[in-house]
């Protein structure tokens, strides 16, 4: 059996990365912000990574990795970025950000191709110290854009961990 080395340092940032819990989330004042957390311009980088179990080929060890890659710029109230998730065995979609932060809450626009097509949806992204939550609610269309119904009730689909930029 041949060991998963090239994807030691995916485990490894899996094991620093990987936050399983989902919690409720409200868009939050300066106010009920972090004390020591303030947003800084320039570029921002973010990772999640999940390993999935597993297993064995043909006596080759095969392990699956999920990714999703966040890269924002900031300057002064203007966001832009890259945002791809990329689930390894399923359909990835790979695209832009771009919108606006006020009080650490970024409200953008996520244009992306999944599965050949090309989609356009709002996102909200709240930064804090060392990672940032995508926060998600229910969906409407409206004028060929998918956006949050109601922004009073989002929720934390997913955070992700502030990494270097490269």
């Amino acid at each position: 059996m041949k060991p998963a080395i090239p994807f030691l340092p995916l485990i490894i940032l899996l094991l620093f990365s990987c936050n399983p819990n989902t919690e409720k989330a409200k868009i939050e004042t300066p106010a009920d912000s972090s004390p020591e957390f303030k947003t800084q311009m320039g570029k921002h980088c973010y990772l999640k990574t999940m390993a999935h179990e597993p297993f064995v080929v043909n006596g080759d060890t095969i392990q699956f990795i999920d990714s999703t890659v966040l890269e924002l710029k900031i300057m002064g109230e203007k966001v832009t970025g890259i945002y791809n998730w990329m689930p390894a065995e399923k359909d990835q979609a790979h695209g832009t950000i771009e919108g606006t932060i006020k009080d650490n809450i970024i409200t953008a626009i996520y244009s992306y191709t999944i599965e050949g097509s090309d989609q356009k949806e709002e996102a909200i992204f709240k930064m804090e110290t060392g990672k940032i939550s995508l926060l998600s609610g229910q969906m409407e269309e409206v004028d060929g854009v998918m956006m949050i119904k109601d922004k009073a009730a989002v929720e934390i689909s997913e955070s992700l961990a502030e990494v270097d930029c490269k």
